[in-house]
């Protein structure tokens, strides 16, 4: 049997369920709420917001990725000690790839993403890089800046909603 604080699909389907009209809401919030303590949640949730962001037939679904996204903030928040060392640069590098792809794309994948959700990613984004020697960071403070130029130009097709996110970052680094 395998271990459900360790299996994707059955997080999300959790998830999905406490949103959902149906029965299940009071199993499903014990086991998120235990989810959030497990140290096996890091990758779970790094698996679920890979799937999410960066598959090419990603369907972001708000709820998960929103609940993703929050866990991991309260996570790097609380236990970023708890955070085994290689998976650190592993966990900015996704974050920033995530915000690059959304700030760059030319598709229509990332259109329905919420203004909060994508606040979160940044806030993430911020809480990692705090909490990081500047060394290891710096290539992710050179990128946002960078987003943020590129955001400022007339012509950018950059999301607005991210463009407000991008900014909230900069002041935070």
């Amino acid at each position: 049997m395998s271990n459900p604080f360790s299996d994707s699909s059955f997080v999300r389907n959790a998830v999905m369920t406490l949103y959902s009209q149906g029965t299940g809401h009071q199993e499903a919030n014990s086991f998120l709420i235990e989810f959030e303590t497990r140290d096996e949640a890091w990758q779970t949730l790094l698996q679920i917001i890979s799937e999410d962001f960066l598959s090419e037939q990603g369907q972001i679904q708000n709820e998960v990725a929103y609940f993703a996204v929050n866990i991991l903030y309260s996570k790097v928040c609380k236990h970023w000690k708890d955070l085994p060392i290689n998976l650190r640069p592993e966990l900015g590098n996704l974050i920033l790839q995530i915000i690059t792809a959304i700030a760059t794309s030319q598709t229509t994948q990332y259109n329905n993403i919420s203004t909060l959700l994508l606040n979160r990613l940044c806030m993430v984004l911020c809480a990692i890089t705090i909490r990081s020697p500047i060394g290891g960071v710096s290539h992710i403070i050179e990128t946002i800046l960078v987003l943020g130029e590129s955001a400022a130009e007339p012509n950018s097709n950059l999301n607005s909603n991210l463009n407000s996110s991008l900014n909230s970052l900069k002041i935070c680094l």
